[in-house]
């Protein structure tokens, strides 16, 4: 499975729970973005004028932990508007 695959995934998911949170009647948009993630993350935000962001969680080994910051809790330090942690699914 190649990273253009699993992109495409992870954006049809998203674009299905937009549309989940249209027909429930929210205002909703689907962004899957590259870039330096919390920045960009936070970027978009501002420039759509969000009122929440939504950021997915998943654990990383201890190595990871040494010498990076966690997206999730880099956003959750920096977000000037609410942050909602939703644990990964597989």
């Amino acid at each position: 499975n190649s990273r253009a695959d699993q992109l495409r995934s992870e954006h049809r998911k998203l674009q299905q729970f937009a549309v989940e949170l249209q027909n429930a009647e929210l205002n909703a948009e689907a962004l899957l973005v590259q870039g330096a993630t919390a920045d960009t993350i936070l970027e978009e935000a501002e420039k759509l004028a969000c009122d929440l962001i939504i950021i997915g969680h998943h654990t990383h080994g201890w190595f990871y932990k040494v010498f990076n910051q966690s997206t999730d809790i880099a956003v959750l330090d920096r977000a000037k508007i609410p942050v909602l942690i939703m644990p990964q699914l597989e």
